[in-house]
């Protein structure tokens, strides 16, 4: 029997995952929580074999619960489930070691067979999203200043502007913009922040 534990903040979300692994003669759900710090309790105390967790979440989000669940119970296999699938939001749920991710408007049998795949040691990682993470593998990462500096470009700040935001200096700045730009592989700042946004590095939310 496969003991699977739901992390999800929509609870609609929750009880129909709920009402499919239950219908399997394979499954059993072994609980249900509503956000990230829920999921770490429960995982101690339960010991699911899988957890299928949500990739953004109101607190700290999936990928920091995942990095926090592992961290304690190394071997814990997690499958993300999302609607959601930037290169960026991929690599980064992969890389905190999840076995799988799948998006939530998968077809039930492919949800099914991507728990059961996970729990006996497989990985499954669709191929469009495959290749996303491929990708976004071959690039180098941002540094967290980059990141933040990018966060400042997108509002439309001026390198004097962010330079005093971030109490640095304007060439520093600039040096990290040429940075990010060359990183990303981006023609001029307005380019940078588009494909930022498409891979997933800048939300408008």
């Amino acid at each position: 029997m496969i003991r699977v534990l739901i992390v999800d903040d929509h609870i609609v979300v929750r009880l129909g995952l709920r009402t499919l692994i239950q219908s399997q003669t394979d499954m059993e759900v072994a609980g249900d929580v509503g956000n990230s710090q829920e999921a770490l309790r429960a995982a101690e105390s339960l010991r699911p074999d899988v957890i299928v967790m949500d990739l953004r979440m109101p607190d700290c989000g999936g990928v920091e619960a995942a990095k926090r669940i592992r961290s304690i119970l190394p071997a814990m296999r997690v499958l993300f489930l999302s609607s959601f699938c930037s290169e960026e939001e991929v690599y980064q749920a992969l890389q905190a070691g999840a076995r799988g991710y799948i998006l939530k408007d998968a077809a039930s049998e492919d949800l099914l067979a991507a728990v059961r795949r996970v729990h006996a040691g497989g990985t499954w990682i669709p191929p469009g999203l495959a290749a996303l993470y491929a990708d976004r593998v071959q690039r180098p990462a941002l540094t967290q200043r980059e990141k933040e500096i990018l966060h400042c470009v997108f509002r439309g700040l001026t390198n004097k502007e962010i330079a005093y935001e971030l109490s640095v200096a304007e060439n520093t700045v600039k040096n990290h913009i040429n940075n990010l730009m060359c990183k990303l592989d981006a023609k001029d700042r307005t380019h940078a922040t588009h494909l930022a946004l498409v891979r997933g590095l800048l939300s408008v939310d």
